[in-house]
């Protein structure tokens, strides 16, 4: 599997496909600030598509850790967030 199918399934499972401002924001909260929109939409296409770019490690890495960074973000605020103990 290569990080541009995580990355894509990730987005399908969080929903995060459909809030580019958010997505964004939680590159940056992992360490990313020169994301774009564009290039995330290329990020998460399959390889063999024409606009598909590679996603390396290192941003998947960024995006993870911006996820645990919302996460604890909002715990903060009392809003959880990726909760399935209930």
């Amino acid at each position: 599997m290569t990080n541009n199918e995580v990355f894509a399934k990730l987005l399908h499972l969080t929903g995060l496909g459909k809030k580019k401002e958010l997505l964004t924001e939680i590159f940056r909260m992992g360490g990313n600030f020169g994301v774009t929109v564009s290039m995330i939409d290329g990020w998460r296409r399959p390889l063999g598509h024409k606009r598909a770019t590679v996603m390396n490690d290192l941003a998947l890495k960024q995006f993870l850790d911006g996820l645990f960074a919302y996460r604890d973000s909002k715990m903060l605020e009392g809003v959880l967030v990726f909760n399935f103990e209930e």
